[in-house]
């Protein structure tokens, strides 16, 4: 005995059209469920990526190397903008009356204290640089315990 919702006993039939929306209904219902199951597992899936991305060795070798590459630059600049700030006293002991200047000890001077708002500006990026990766999660720790947690100019500059 055929099961008459698909088949038409008297005639011989096959109901297709119930056959092919049975089929598109379980078509939607499977495709309804996966989606849910991405939409649910989404986050644990992208927690889990996230922790093998920031616990790769490589990486961490990286990022560690990069905040140790950015604190050496500020250091480095930071003694930058020392030494300029050192060469503009010695050249203002050196000339100490402006009055008495001529045209090539004002260029001198000119250029000697341009430089230092200009380093200045180059640590100032370099220490925000620092600081912004030293205050993402998934990197401060990274930086390992003996590289400061943040940088302050005053600090560097000292």
């Amino acid at each position: 005995m055929r099961h008459e919702k698909y088949f038409i006993e008297s005639t011989g039939e096959v109901k297709l059209a119930k056959i092919i929306f049975h089929v598109f209904g379980l078509i939607c219902l499977i495709v309804l469920l996966s989606f849910v199951g991405k939409v649910v597992f989404f986050p644990a899936q992208v927690a889990q990526e996230i922790a093998e991305e920031t616990f790769d060795g490589s990486r961490m070798i990286y990022v560690y190397e990069d905040f140790f590459n950015k604190y050496e630059a500020a250091k480095a600049t930071a003694i930058k903008v020392k030494n300029h700030q050192r060469a503009l006293d010695d050249f203002k002991f050196g000339h100490p009356d402006p009055d008495n200047w001529d045209y090539n000890d004002r260029q001198e001077y000119d250029r000697l204290s341009s430089m230092i708002p200009a380093v200045m500006n180059l640590l100032a990026d370099q220490v925000g640089q620092y600081n912004a990766d030293a205050a993402k999660i998934n990197r401060a720790f990274l930086k390992g315990d003996k590289l400061p947690d943040s940088l302050v100019i005053e600090e560097l500059t000292q």
